[in-house]
């Protein structure tokens, strides 16, 4: 058992009872540790309502007071379980040790050494080190060298090598198959892409058309009425008559209006077009709005007119 020789910080003896907690100081002195400044506390004399050994918090505000009032902010430390009853709850205690920068060098028993009355004031090292530290319980047992084990693995390795060798002779030509096959399924794809890019454009373009043709198709029968007053428009006419411009719109009413423009060298003309205007059935409140006398480049008198009239089909 190699010896602990680690004294760079302080070095804390800590015995863990069912009814107490001992924590001391030791000091080494070649072949033994003196110990000093001794605290003994008496688990008894808490206000503690469950089990006193498995409060752990407790347990950690003693030890953490006890450095604190000693003013030691590092420190080794050996730990003594006398009767604990299972490695989980010294595990816990070994994991609330660490918490307040304690370190820990050691776990033993040490109960040929130390009663629960006796505090003697020296430890000799050579029974503290031949205690065994609790931790050895978990290291994993040495294990023999297996020769039939390393020859089972060599041949096993040669066999996967053999195989390995096989598969590669293949592969180049696996490799080179499935290299075709991929071309041949990519050059697929992007034939159906295309083609299905040219179906989607067709049917973005059908769509419209038949949106346009039901747009014309409305207006051709929301204006059936606009196309039967022009076509009746050149009867209407008199002699020396003539229409410059015809002006279709709405009102503030949304009434539509049909305004007429024109050129007349008789003023009789233009009334005769306004009755012949109202023997159509379509238009309504046909009036004169303008009348201007004017003198054309031949010195002629010519008269310009706006008629004004409202459509019954609103």
């Amino acid at each position: 058992m190699p010896k602990l020789n680690i004294f760079s910080k302080k070095l804390l003896h800590i015995t863990i009872q069912e009814k107490a907690i001992i924590i001391s100081q030791l000091k080494d002195q070649n072949d033994r540790y003196k110990i000093f400044n001794t605290k003994k506390i008496d688990l008894n004399n808490l206000e503690i309502q469950d089990n006193k050994l498995f409060n752990l918090s407790q347990i950690f505000l003693i030890l953490k007071n006890y450095l604190s009032n000693s003013k030691i902010k590092r420190a080794n430390a050996i730990i003594n379980f006398e009767k604990i009853p299972t490695d989980l709850i010294i595990l816990q205690i070994v994991l609330c040790m660490t918490q307040i920068n304690l370190k820990i060098k050691k776990i033993i028993n040490l109960n040929n050494l130390l009663k629960e009355n006796s505090m003697p004031n020296f430890l000799d090292k050579k029974e503290i080190d031949k205690q065994l530290d609790f931790f050895k319980q978990f290291e994993k047992p040495k294990t023999k060298f297996n020769i039939f084990f390393i020859l089972l693995t060599i041949v096993t390795l040669s066999l996967e090598f053999i195989f390995l060798i096989n598969f590669t002779k293949n592969k180049t030509k696996y490799v080179k198959n499935l290299q075709n096959q991929k071309d041949k399924l990519s050059a697929n794809i992007s034939n159906l892409k295309n083609e299905l890019k040219i179906k989607e454009n067709l049917a973005i373009i059908n769509e419209k058309l038949t949106k346009q043709i039901s747009k014309i198709n409305c207006i051709s029968k929301k204006n059936k009425y606009i196309s039967t007053i022009f076509s009746q428009i050149p009867e209407y006419l008199p002699k020396e008559t003539r229409l410059t411009k015809i002006i279709f719109n709405k009102n503030k009413q949304n009434k539509k209006q049909l305004i007429f423009l024109g050129q007349s060298f008789n003023q009789e003309n233009i009334i005769k077009l306004v009755q012949n205007l109202e023997q159509n059935t379509n238009l309504y409140k046909i009036k004169v709005i303008n009348i201007q006398k004017v003198k054309n480049l031949d010195d002629k008198v010519l008269y310009n007119f706006k008629i004004k009239s409202y459509t019954k089909n609103q």
